[in-house]
Parts: structure tokens; C-alpha cells; sequence
């Protein structure tokens, strides 16, 4: 069994950015691709997992993380689409996912982030439980030294 994941399901644009970012602050191992087969095994069995780049629109990572919290598992999860659940000019965001997002921020062992902070977006503090700065738009000083804390405190 692997020790632990940050998991995309693939690296176009940024988000390869974000891969090798929190694997070099984690020291987890990366892993690529879709939730099926292989890969919704190792990412439930994994002692700690990292979901890194995370759109609202994701319910296997929603089914992922319920299992994960009755196994008991820790697993942290970075909302790239944190804004799309207020807009919703871009992404049409159902009650039911809305509802699952209020919820799933007090699931056990569950650690979700947004990456714009709370005086920027504040409500994105009724879906997630603590911020870090988005590695494009803060200082790398800053941005890092906020998203070590909070991943080591919630991939425990």
C-alpha cells in the first residue's frame, strides 16, 4: 500500500504546477488519472491522500472522502473551483451539491480548502474549512509556508 497520494486526474494547464508543488511539500506520491478501477483503490486505501486540484462538479471525490472518513482516513482536498458555487455564471451548481458541500466539511478526518483566501471570497467559508494562497497569485514565501502548515495539520 501506498503511504500517501496527491492525486489529479490529469496535468493540463496549471494543475501540473500544482502537482509537483504539494508533492514537494508533502512528500507524497503522485498519482494521475481518473477515480476508477486501480486508482479508487489506491486512493481509498492510502494511508493520507490529497485531492490537489478539485472542481465542485466531483462526486466520486465526494463518495471517495465519505468512505474514507468511516475508514478513518485523513484526506485533504484543494478547491481550484472554489468561486464557481457563488457564480454560477460559469457552472450551473445543484442544491444537492451545494448541500453536499455545506456537509462535507464537517465529515471526520476531512480536511477541504479553498485556494482564495476568506477576505478575498468570504463565503467560501461556509464550503470549506481553512484557505491557502494560490500559488499564481501570492508570494511564494507566503503561499508556502500557509499550505505546509495546513497540510501536514490535515493529511495527520
Amino acid at each position: 500500500m501506498i503511504e500517501g497520494i496527491v492525486h489529479i486526474v490529469h496535468p493540463s494547464g496549471h494543475r501540473k504546477a500544482y502537482l509537483d508543488l504539494f508533492v514537494s511539500l508533502t512528500g507524497l506520491t503522485p498519482l494521475v488519472g481518473h477515480i476508477s478501477g486501480s486508482n479508487f483503490r489506491k486512493v481509498l486505501l492510502t494511508k493520507r491522500l490529497l485531492f490537489a486540484t478539485v472542481g465542485f462538479a466531483y462526486r466520486r471525490y465526494w463518495v471517495v472522502s465519505l468512505l474514507r472518513s468511516i475508514m478513518g482516513r485523513p484526506t485533504v482536498t484543494i478547491f481550484i473551483g472554489a468561486t464557481r458555487y457563488h457564480t454560477g455564471s460559469r457552472v450551473a451548481v445543484s442544491f444537492i451539491d451545494k448541500l453536499l458541500l455545506r456537509v462535507w466539511r464537517y465529515f471526520p478526518r476531512q480536511t477541504s480548502l479553498a485556494i482564495i483566501p476568506y477576505n478575498v471570497e468570504s463565503t467560501l467559508s461556509q464550503v470549506t474549512k481553512d484557505y491557502i494562497y494560490d500559488r499564481t497569485l501570492f508570494k511564494e514565501s507566503e503561499r508556502e509556508e500557509r499550505c505546509s502548515s495546513l497540510l501536514v495539520r490535515g493529511a495527520g
